[in-house]
Order: structure tokens, then C-alpha cells, then sequence
């Protein structure tokens, strides 16, 4: 980075200070806002991938009770294609 000429006539280092701390405040205020910005975007998108683990999950267990019955392909797709139809007919 080039060095910069300040002009310093009538200043005191103590305003010089203040000046150059109230930049760097500012910068990682804004770095601050923008990481708790970021932090609930990731929150966010952990709750909906935990709802979605949530009804995987449920989906699973009601899978497995019927393959534990060991059903019959008919007796799959009898059930299964009176529960499209009734799907179908839902406004």
C-alpha cells in the first residue's frame, strides 16, 4: 500500500487517534452486523433441514412398518392408488 501524505497542520495526535479509531470501530461494527447477518441465514437454513431430517425420518419409520408386514405388490398398489385418486379430488 503507497503512503499517503496526511496534513497534520492544526491537529493533535489525540484527534489523529480518535479519528483513526472511530474508522476501525466503524469497519468492525460493520463486519460485525454482517457476520450475526450470516449466522442467522445458517440458523435459518438449519431449522428447515432439520424439519425436513424430522419428516424423512417419520416417512422412514412408516415405510418400514409396512415392509416389516411384507405385503404383496397388489396389496401395495391397491391402497396406493385409491390414496392418488383421493389426492387428486382435493381442491
Amino acid at each position: 500500500m503507497p503512503d499517503t501524505y496526511i496534513s497534520r497542520a492544526g491537529m493533535d495526535n489525540k484527534d489523529m487517534d480518535v479519528k483513526f479509531t472511530n474508522s476501525e470501530l466503524g469497519g468492525l461494527k460493520n463486519d460485525l452486523v454482517g457476520l450475526q447477518q450470516q449466522n442467522q441465514i445458517k440458523d435459518e437454513r438449519i431449522a428447515v433441514l432439520q424439519s425436513t431430517i424430522d419428516d424423512m425420518q417419520q416417512h422412514l419409520a412408516m415405510i418400514t412398518e409396512v415392509l416389516v408386514q411384507k405385503p404383496t405388490v397388489e396389496g401395495v398398489e391397491g391402497p396406493l392408488a385409491a390414496k392418488r385418486r383421493i389426492v387428486r379430488r382435493a381442491p
